[in-house]
């Protein structure tokens, strides 16, 4: 499933139709370009977001979900006030029910949404 969004509002509505209450805010001027997309398997998905603009997420957590991002850029994309450096992964604690974190223009993120066995 691929989506296109041209607003904050829209790229919000897109991550509530799969779980996520997010608040989403445009950081840069200019005409928003994103896509949102859902693929991976059933027991695996792998959600992307890709944009034009700096945006800034902030929400809760999908319950019994843990989403763990893969920085695949070389750039330094901030979650929860911190780096995230190229090629590392982000979002071991099972413990955190809230997410905030930016995106700069031109990041596609990525994150496998594995469910908790707690």
């Amino acid at each position: 499933m691929e989506v296109a969004f041209h607003s904050a509002p829209g790229l919000s509505r897109s991550l509530q139709a799969v779980g996520f209450e997010m608040d989403v805010a445009q950081l840069s001027r200019g005409r928003l370009e994103g896509s949102f997309r859902l693929g991976g398997s059933r027991q695996l998905p792998v959600l992307s977001i890709q944009t034009n603009q700096d945006l800034l997420l902030q929400g809760n957590r999908r319950p019994g979900v843990l989403p763990l991002s893969l920085n695949t850029t070389d750039q330094l994309p901030v979650v929860s006030g911190v780096e995230i450096k190229p090629g590392s992964l982000h979002g071991f604690h099972a413990g955190l029910n809230d997410i905030f974190f930016s995106f700069l223009q031109g990041l596609t993120s990525r994150q496998l949404l594995i469910r908790n066995a707690v």
